[in-house]
């Protein structure tokens, strides 16, 4: 797509003469769902049971309704979205390299990890 800066002061008319500068802009649009999933903290400081709580934040785009999982595609669900962005903090239950799973799951798609959109594993701090 091209734009165009056009001098119309004075009332100039829109003609290539009075053409200040163009722009050609390129682009890629995305068809395909993507997402992203984050933890907060991630190093999480583990009490004497080796057990911590995260905030999880997710964004998705391109889809209906996604996920997130505990442990693998088609673990535990912890929480349900539509597209955009969310959080949900746990309870002190997370482990050290305990992984969540944020699922694309618009119009029935299977759990398998061929929808999986992003992944975050969890560190506990030494």
């Amino acid at each position: 797509m091209t734009f165009f800066l056009q001098d119309v002061s004075n009332g100039r008319p829109l003609t290539s003469a009075n053409t200040l500068a163009q722009v050609t802009v390129k682009g890629l649009i995305s068809t395909r769902p993507t997402g992203s999933i984050s933890a907060n903290p991630n190093p999480f400081t583990p009490d004497v049971r080796g057990l911590g709580q995260t905030t999880l934040t997710w964004t998705s785009a391109i889809t209906n309704k996604v996920e997130v999982h505990v442990n693998a595609p088609d673990g535990n669900r912890l929480a349900t979205s539509g597209p955009g962005s969310f959080s949900v903090t746990t309870g002190q239950w997370v482990r050290n390299g305990m992984t969540f799973y944020l699922q694309d799951v618009s119009n029935g798609q299977p759990l398998t990890s061929a929808n999986t959109l992003a992944t975050v594993m969890m560190t506990a701090s030494p």
